[in-house]
């Protein structure tokens, strides 16, 4: 089992030095460990780090023979992996994109090839794939088979338009994978300093078929390398958006890494849909008032790292701003015209004391997890300093996404062998009851899918769109609506 470093997109904070800089640079290596996995054999891995931004959480992988390098959003709510290849005129690519000649273990499939199952073709006869996300960006391209690594220790030097990546430790080498190589993004994709995604949503799904079936990555590993099916993730809050490459924490493939886990325990609640990481979530309470809500009204909830934010839907959102402003007026921007929830909001840092602000619980299936404020109410840059951006947005009806911010607060295990996800962090997780509700509802739940001048309050107009599902930010000019500050987009250093 490995574990490797973590990255967060643009309205998260980045977490850590990327590995295409002209200069040389180094991977960590956390020393080698022993999963505590439900298997009979122990398997040894490592831990790898991720790294981020304000929007997303991306580790590094080489793909070929010799080694390709590509950073790659993970994200657990969706399937399929993709990277821009040589031939899309209009990818943003951090690092050079993907070469299949250049490859000496490539194959471009074709129509005819029997791993194209779909029979659907692209103009020049290669195998089609074509995705579609939450917030209206799209890929579209051919499916390549080649082989991939999870390279833990690499040097890159040269330039970026002349790399030169020299790849001395690698995790999982040699593994065979069927991947999307882009030639066409919409302008919105993918966010600077992240060429690609990387899907970890469960297999066996429409997911990875679209229409032709690629492989999924974590099946991939776990048949090739004889690991548990589970993987980890440690979120680590970015605070700092002037830079792509912060330090965002780490993911671990098969099993938990106790580096991170430490003396916490895991609890667990029951994945209750596939192909995402559904669960039941029945209430929050807001310092301990229950906001009135049933799992009905939450409907689908999905444990997901692709979203940067917490997107609830319009029911939920209203009982959350109607308990806080029912409990909390005397805080500022909770009350008033010029509030935290009006238009996706966010206030100078020296205008608001979250020490005074409640703790959210959520009420999971027999796990009840904490959300401080500092995680809705999230650190980010602006031209005059740093601000809090209130980070739970309404979404859609009968979808509820818990994304980055809310991961961020626990160490969560992934455990697709026994269809669980797990949460550990002993001062904000403990065990919770039981929810019981007949199994005709849970597939009904599974199909679902005031501070005036003097106390500064910018509303971000751009980032509802970035709460929402993101691959990427907008290459063009922020869009902010400029009420005293601008949010700022990270410099290409």
């Amino acid at each position: 089992m490995f574990t490797l470093p973590i990255t967060t997109k643009t309205l998260r904070l980045d977490h850590g030095a990327h590995p295409a800089s002209s200069s040389g640079h180094h991977v960590d290596v956390m020393p080698m460990v022993y999963p505590a996995v439900s298997s009979t054999q122990q398997q040894k891995y490592g831990t790898l780090s991720l790294y981020g931004n304000l929007i997303e959480y991306y580790i590094t992988i080489s793909v070929g023979t010799p080694a390709q390098i590509f950073t790659l959003q993970v994200d657990t709510g969706s399937a399929i992996t993709a990277l821009p290849s040589q031939e899309c005129t209009d990818c943003y690519e951090y690092n050079t994109p993907y070469n299949s000649s250049a490859s000496s273990t490539a194959t471009v499939l074709s129509c005819a090839d029997s791993r194209c199952t779909a029979n659907a073709c692209n103009s020049d006869g290669t195998c089609r794939f074509s995705v579609s996300y939450g917030d209206s960006s799209f890929i579209s391209g051919n499916l390549v088979s080649d082989v991939l690594a999870l390279p833990f220790s690499y040097k890159n030097s040269g330039s970026k338009s002349s790399p030169v990546n020299t790849v001395t430790s690698s995790l999982f080498q040699n593994t065979p994978v069927i991947f999307g190589a882009m030639t066409d993004q919409s302008q919105g994709f993918q966010f600077k300093g992240v060429d690609g995604i990387m899907g970890l949503a469960f297999g066996q799904s429409k997911l990875s078929c679209v229409p032709n079936c690629a492989s999924l990555v974590m099946d991939s590993i776990v048949q090739s390398h004889n690991i548990a099916d589970v993987f980890s993730i440690a979120l680590q809050p970015i605070t700092n958006n002037s830079a792509y490459n912060e330090p965002g924490g780490s993911i671990t493939f098969g099993g938990i890494d106790t580096t991170f886990l430490g003396s916490n325990t895991v609890y667990y609640t029951d994945v209750v849909a596939r192909p995402y990481y559904q669960i039941l979530l029945g209430d929050v309470s807001i310092g301990g008032v229950s906001i009135g809500a049933n799992i009905q009204e939450f409907g689908q909830t999905i444990v997901d790292s692709g979203t940067t934010y917490t997107l609830v839907p319009p029911v939920i959102y209203n009982l959350i701003v109607s308990t806080m402003q029912n409990n909390y007026c005397h805080l500022p921007f909770v009350c008033g015209n010029n509030s935290i929830f009006t238009s996706s909001s966010c206030v100078n840092s020296s205008k608001i004391d979250l020490s005074l602000f409640p703790d959210f619980t959520f009420w999971m299936d027999g796990v009840k997890v904490v959300m401080k404020p500092s995680q809705y109410l999230i650190q980010g840059i602006s031209n005059r300093g740093s601000v809090n951006c209130w980070s739970i947005v309404s979404g859609a009806s009968g979808k509820t996404f818990l994304g980055d911010n809310f991961m961020m607060g626990t160490y969560i295990v992934f455990d697709r062998e026994n269809e669980r996800v797990g949460f550990a962090n002993d001062q904000l997780v403990s065990a919770g009851p039981k929810i019981d509700i007949p199994s005709s509802k849970v597939a009904i739940i599974a199909a679902a899918a005031g501070g005036g001048a003097a106390l500064l309050l910018i509303i971000i107009a751009v980032i509802v769109t970035v709460l929402l599902r993101r691959r990427a930010q907008r290459r063009e000019a922020d869009r902010t609506q400029d009420i005293g500050v601008t949010v700022q987009a990270p410099s290409d250093s």
